[in-house]
């Protein structure tokens, strides 16, 4: 059985670490020298392998709803629907 992903999101970058959370608020720390060097706030990690693997699609997609969401708001404080 295959154990399920652990994604943790960048919130952001300190010193020699990453700043990370998970969707019920854990927070882990990550070596800068174990990610990837063009690593970012906002960048999803699956840690459940042996390595943190940065996860492309999922970040895209998180991006991609946060920008939805937002373009939204915006239309409704202008009043526009």
């Amino acid at each position: 059985m295959k154990k399920a992903d652990e994604i943790f999101i960048i919130d952001r970058i300190e010193g020699g670490f990453a700043v990370a959370y998970s969707q019920s608020g854990e927070k882990r720390d990550f070596s800068l020298a174990m990610l990837p060097p063009d690593i970012s706030p906002g960048d999803a990690l699956n840690i459940s392998g042996p390595a943190p693997k940065f996860e492309k699609k999922k970040t895209d997609d998180r991006r991609r709803r946060l920008s939805s969401r937002t373009k939204n708001a915006r239309k409704r404080s202008e009043g526009k629907k």
